[in-house]
């Protein structure tokens, strides 16, 4: 009987160890891999602030594996002659394992030029504008230009601010956009194509003044407004069509680097570059922070050249910024075929 009730005992959690596991893993690994994305995302801002390379690694596959084992021990034996008597024992043990393993794909090669080198697929932005971004946010974060007309440029020595065509253009598509007015619209195209074609189409507002920003911007894009609707395409200006040039992910995030606040020593040393103002005028898309201390409840924090930098809880438009840069970091890390070295780890 107490044989009976020690096998019991120890084999019978092994029925049911992999569904208790199923939940505590979901949201434990789910956690640590978004963590760990945000922290790569500001780490790799701050690097690039400093002009130092960026490091994009990715989780391929995670696999957790558990196991239980036990076994129980029972022996009985006799002593002949003189004290004769006899002995007994019984024993068990159990061991159980939590082996968790994790591969890791550095991005090299062609798939880094593919993902984070090349413009973004003007579908990839029309679908946020789709899902409810508003225009104002994402045109000057992911845009190059509009109809030829330019946007801000922080990646070369000497800034660019953007041209007030391409300022005035977002702001009356914002406008048009909030009033229900102004939508995007993909129509499937032929079947060999890589992509649907995309539109924006626009209806005529019932209110004056938003009939005259219609008008405003129908001429600044050189478009009839009795069209109702225009192709988007990538590229320089076409008659009749919108043509946008989106920017690379990467250079998005050397842009947006541009406003990580640094020490005032390393810009009096020259180790980096003077950031960007960040006045009403020139509205930083975030503010990333930089102290010596470890910050107290930060959204993101990271530890770089013996400082923290950090995006503070409290600031919204900071997280929904960099919230942006989690969504692009997605779409840049497109599915590959590339050959590069695979790195698995055991985690545990």
């Amino acid at each position: 009987v107490l044989v009976a009730a020690l096998v019991t005992a120890m084999f019978a959690p092994a029925c049911s160890i992999g569904p208790e596991t199923v939940t505590r893993d979901r949201f434990n690994y789910g956690e640590a891999l978004a963590r760990s994305q945000r922290e790569e995302i500001l780490q790799n801002l701050v690097r690039l602030r400093y002009l130092e390379s960026p490091i994009f690694l990715t989780i391929s596959t995670v696999v957790n594996q558990y196991s239980l084992e036990g076994n129980v021990d029972a022996g009985f034996g006799w002593v002949f002659g003189a004290g004769a008597a006899t002995t007994s024992s019984v024993g068990g043990g159990g061991k159980y394992y939590d082996r968790p393993t994790i591969t890791y794909a550095p991005m090299s090669g062609e798939q880094f030029v593919d993902s984070y080198l090349k413009p973004i697929p003007q579908q990839s932005l029309l679908t946020l504008v789709q899902s409810g971004y508003q225009i104002d946010f994402l045109f000057p974060l992911m845009l190059r230009s509009i109809n030829g007309h330019v946007n801000a440029n922080h990646m070369a020595r000497k800034d660019r601010f953007a041209d007030p065509e391409f300022t005035r253009i977002v702001e009356l598509m914002t406008t048009l956009q909030l009033a229900g007015d102004l939508r995007v619209r993909a129509i499937p195209s032929d079947p060999r194509a890589e992509a649907p074609r995309c539109f924006l189409e626009w209806s005529t507002p019932d209110d004056p003044a938003q009939r005259d920003a219609l008008d405003e911007l129908m001429g600044l894009l050189e478009i009839e407004e009795k069209a109702g609707r225009a192709e988007v395409v990538f590229g320089e200006p076409v008659e009749g069509k919108i043509a946008l040039i989106t920017r690379s992910a990467m250079a998005i995030l050397v842009d947006v680097s541009s406003y990580v606040d640094v020490p005032a020593d390393d810009v009096a040393r020259g180790v980096v570059r003077r950031g960007m103002p960040s006045d009403a005028a020139t509205r930083a898309p975030l503010f990333v922070h930089s102290s010596s201390m470890e910050p107290e409840d930060p959204y993101v924090a990271v530890k770089h050249r013996g400082m923290w930098f950090w995006i503070d809880e409290t600031d919204v438009e900071s997280k929904a910024c960099f919230f942006a840069l989690v969504i692009l970091s997605n779409i840049a890390e497109r599915t590959s075929d590339s050959d590069g070295p695979v790195l698995t780890i055991p985690a545990g």
